[in-house]
C-alpha cells in the first residue's frame, strides 16, 4: 500500500557560504558559523519533515553585490588577483542567480529538503 501524499507545507532556505566546505584562511569563526548553519539545516529538514515543511540552504561563493563591486573598484589588482583568478568561471555570480535557485527550491524542488546547493563559479571543486 502507498502512503497518502501528503500537501505541501513550506519551505524554509537558509543562505550559508561557500566557506561552510572549503577553508579559508583568517576567518575561521565566520566559516564554523556557516558550518553550524548547514547542521541545522540538516536537523530541521528531517524535524519538520513530518509537517510537510522542507528545509534546504544554498552556499553561494563570490557574489557581485554593491559590497563586492565597491571592493572590485577600490582594489582591482587584489580583487582580480584573488578573487576572481581563482573561480574557474572567471566571475563572481549575480545576486539574481542566487535569487533564482532560492525560487526554485522554494517552489519547485517539491522533494528536496536537507540539501545544500552551492554556486561558486566552480571554485570549490
Amino acid at each position: 500500500m502507498r502512503r497518502p501524499r501528503r500537501q505541501f507545507g513550506g519551505s524554509i532556505v537558509k543562505t550559508s557560504s561557500i566557506v561552510d566546505k572549503k577553508a579559508v584562511n583568517k576567518i575561521g569563526i565566520y566559516s564554523t558559523t556557516k558550518a553550524a548553519v548547514m547542521t541545522l539545516t540538516r536537523t530541521a529538514a528531517r524535524e519538520y519533515a513530518q509537517s510537510n515543511i522542507r528545509v534546504n540552504a544554498i552556499s553561494p561563493g563570490l557574489v557581485m553585490t554593491d559590497m563586492a563591486t565597491r571592493m572590485s573598484l577600490e582594489n582591482p589588482e587584489y580583487f582580480n588577483t584573488n578573487m576572481l583568478d581563482v573561480i574557474p568561471m572567471g566571475r563572481g555570480g549575480e545576486p539574481d542567480e542566487i535569487a533564482k535557485i532560492v525560487t526554485r527550491l522554494c517552489e519547485k524542488a517539491s522533494f528536496i529538503t536537507g540539501a545544500c546547493i552551492t554556486a561558486d563559479g566552480g571554485w570549490s571543486a
